[in-house]
């Protein structure tokens, strides 16, 4: 009987999941913009690469444009670096029958990567939502209400009686 129960459980589970969109559940902007508020609070530098690096990961696949795999490209660095061998804790620099060995260092510029975040959001329209607005221009009421006790006190200009 435990069995019938869970096998109807798992069946009406993998119907339900099947049917659940994510999509308007997770607020994915303003995740974004707690993440690019903690990269901006960050005051140790490798807490703030971390959280650029987060800031990175959270960008769906969908969202990569041209544009920013360019400047992801741009952003990593290769290069390689001599670095001397050592000996019981001290490095060895001045034998020259034991040349420096040469290291690849590879990683990102995460400056870089931020900047890169920041233009891909920038293009999504992610950023700055243009809100249009209607500007009327005239006296404000309160200058108005001046004017009116004014024109009630002295009586109208001469120029608007005629």
């Amino acid at each position: 009987m435990s069995r019938r129960w869970s096998l109807d459980f798992l069946k009406r589970l993998t119907e339900e999941v099947g049917t659940v969109s994510l999509q308007g559940k997770i607020p994915t902007e303003s995740l974004i913009a707690q993440q690019i508020l903690r990269c901006q609070m960050a005051l140790d530098p490798e807490e703030r690469y971390e959280h650029i690096q987060n800031l990175r990961d959270m960008i769906p696949e969908t969202w990569e444009d041209d544009k920013f795999k360019e400047d992801m490209e741009e952003a990593y660095y290769s290069e390689e670096k001599e670095v001397p061998h050592e000996w019981c804790g001290v490095k060895v620099t001045k034998n020259p029958n034991v040349p420096p060995r040469t290291v690849l260092e590879e990683g990102y510029y995460w400056e870089k990567v931020f900047k890169a975040c920041w233009n891909l959001f920038d293009r999504l329209g992610l950023l700055l939502k243009k809100q249009h607005r209607e500007v009327q221009t005239g006296i404000r009421f309160d200058d108005a209400r001046d004017l009116a006790r004014e024109i009630m006190e002295k009586g109208l200009p001469e120029e608007a009686e005629e």
